[in-house]
């Protein structure tokens, strides 16, 4: 069970670096290509990320699929794979906070 957890938070960490990457060159990618839509989204960056509000902005972009209207393949796909993250962490943390709920219940 041990094994079990440190290699799912291995992967959840992983995956995360993998989503700092992908959200940076998403940011890049708007701020060229679509400065109104990054203007909305609160001017992030990487290094001032403001994590309450642009945040939550960004993940409600990422959500309500606002990503489709840039008519861009590449900010297109990025946000997929950054929706796609998103929900494998939702999964990752509930799938360990369950393996710690039941090794700790006996």
């Amino acid at each position: 069970m041990e094994t079990f957890v440190t290699l799912s938070v291995i992967v959840l960490f992983c995956s995360f670096l993998i989503w700092l990457l992908l959200t940076y060159r998403v940011f890049k990618v708007l701020e060229m290509k679509f400065p109104k839509v990054f203007d909305a989204l609160g001017r992030p960056t990487f290094l001032s990320f403001n994590p309450v509000t642009s945040n939550l902005t960004f993940v409600k972009f990422l959500f309500k699929q606002e990503w489709r209207y840039c008519k861009d393949q590449e900010v297109q796909w990025l946000s997929r794979i950054l929706l796609g993250i998103m929900v494998f962490f939702l999964a990752g943390f509930l799938t360990i906070f369950l393996a710690f709920s039941l090794n700790n219940a006996k």
